[in-house]
């Protein structure tokens, strides 16, 4: 398993800790306070990504290569939460 997964993995594992865990169209998604459903997905060998089920639109990416896991998890959670 790459460094990509990897990181996703454990930011996967501490989501599914402080979120609701919803199947939409078979897939698993995070359902935020504010019901606002998210899943982490995998771009290119050193991206991950934000992607929002109720527009199936992306967030930001980043980039695993420059971040480490704690400021990816961190930059994610603040742009989920606003």
């Amino acid at each position: 398993m790459g460094l990509r997964n990897t990181i996703k993995k454990k930011i996967d594992d501490r989501f599914s800790q402080r979120y609701e865990v919803k199947q939409i169209n078979g897939e698993p998604f995070f359902v935020t306070g504010k019901n606002v459903p998210f899943r982490i997905c995998t771009m290119s060998p050193n991206l991950l990504v934000v992607e929002y089920a109720d527009t199936w639109e992306d967030g930001d990416c980043f980039n695993v290569d420059e971040m480490t896991e704690e400021e990816i998890f961190n930059s994610m959670l603040k742009e989920i939460e606003e």
